[in-house]
């Protein structure tokens, strides 16, 4: 019943920062002895063995070893990289060494363009393409893995059941903890697989494998109405739906989903624990002479015979008596002293009645399981009755404040 690097730090070689050439020619052959030049660079030879005292040559730097003791001022030599060891003092400014990575400390600024430092990271930049070693990579945990529908059984209990006597579908079963019904016309439900609209606005189902169709209805009704079919992959929104109806995800064959319900202003369960009181399945039997209407069905919650009328005191076909299967008395009506009477729902649907009693207007307050109801009776209204839609198979409930009192005769 399925309801659906990039300078070039090698290339270029600047000037030794100089001062002024020397005025005409350079020396004919021999440099001096022991002087710099005024200002014009040896023709060809280097510095007999001394280097310059203070100031780099001016255009041309030494052919075959850099100064011996001073480092050029900030720039590398032009073809030849440091030897495995970082200027002593001062890093590349900005460029990484052209073949070379450093020993061991990373440049000031940019790592090595594709090699990690050994040993070090670098300072707040990651080296391209490879992770600082011993730092994993900050990820998210997978996902849950999608939960698998169940078959569920429809087991008639009551009237109507147009199913038959049995029936089963694939159907996504909701938590528990969320008050769920499983009940539907006549049948009781294996498992629950309805979801209270007043709960069920706002959630969000996807369906990984299968499809599925999503359906909202009210228990006492035999056809749901269709919100969508859902393939794999797809997703959908419930909004909109009445609070006083249910909520199911139902298919012919198994599929897997994913839900997402909004938070709940439930504060949970609370107090002593309570025993629910079950209803007793009931027949309403017209109780007029010559009276040939069908009963009404249904289930109800009895009191004391000297507590509650059998007796709705209606007129017409509508007046009726109230039977258990067996033809024992049921006595449901509740007198006034049901003022401030609280019902809280535990399994099922209940329908809470609160009426003048004989008339044939009432005011009607729909419960799903977890959820209250304190009557308070405005004149003339001076009863109420516990009950469900016709044809259910049975609620329990819980009370607060409901001591049973004499009534008139």
């Amino acid at each position: 019943m399925a309801q659906t690097g990039c300078g070039s730090p090698a290339g270029v070689t600047p000037p030794d920062s100089a001062g002024t050439p020397d005025a005409g020619m350079p020396d004919a052959g021999m440099p001096d002895a022991g002087m710099p030049d005024a200002g014009m660079p040896d023709a060809g030879t280097p510095d007999a063995g001394t280097p310059d005292a203070g100031t780099p040559d001016a255009g041309t730097p030494d052919a075959g070893a850099p100064d011996t003791g001073t480092p050029d001022a900030g720039t590398p030599d032009a073809a030849t990289p440091d030897a495995g060891t970082p200027e002593a003092a001062t890093p590349d400014a900005g460029t990484p060494d052209a073949a070379t990575p450093d020993a061991a400390t990373p440049d000031a600024a940019t790592p090595d363009a594709g090699t990690p430092d050994a040993g070090t990271s670098d300072a707040g930049t990651p080296d391209a393409g490879m992770p600082d070693a011993g730092t994993p990579d900050a990820g998210t945990p997978p996902d849950a893995a999608p939960i698998a529908s169940q078959t569920v059984t429809l087991t008639c209990l009551g009237d109507p059941c147009p199913w038959g006597d049995s029936a089963s579908t694939e159907a996504l079963v909701w938590p528990a903890s969320e008050g769920t019904v499983n009940t539907q016309l006549g049948y009781f439900v294996s498992a629950g697989i309805y979801l209270p609209g007043v709960r069920a606005n706002g959630t969000d189902i996807s369906i990984e494998t299968g499809e599925a169709t999503v359906y909202w209805g009210f228990p006492d009704e035999d056809s749901l109405h269709w919100l969508a079919t859902l393939g794999a992959g797809d997703a959908f929104h419930v909004d909109g739906i009445p609070d006083d109806s249910v909520l199911s995800v139902q298919a012919d064959s198994p599929f897997t989903y994913r839900i997402a319900l909004p938070p709940s202003s439930d504060p949970g369960p609370g107090g002593p624990p309570v025993t629910p009181i079950p209803s007793t399945q009931a027949f309403w039997r017209c109780n007029l002479p010559g009276c040939a209407y069908p009963d009404w069905t249904g289930a109800v919650i009895g009191w004391p015979s000297w507590a509650a009328y059998q007796t709705n005191a209606r007129s017409n076909d509508q007046s009726r008596s109230v039977f258990s299967g067996d033809g024992t008395p049921l006595y449901p009506y509740m007198g006034s002293w049901a003022q401030g009477c609280e019902i809280t729902a535990e399994s099922g649907v209940v329908q809470i009645i609160e009426w003048q009693r004989g008339t044939d207007v009432w005011r009607a307050t729909w419960l799903y399981p977890r959820q209250s109801h304190v009557i308070d009776l405005v004149s003339p209204e001076d009863g109420a009755m516990i009950e469900t839609y016709d044809g259910s198979p049975g609620f329990s409930v819980s009370l607060r404040n409901c001591t049973p009192q004499p009534i008139s005769p």
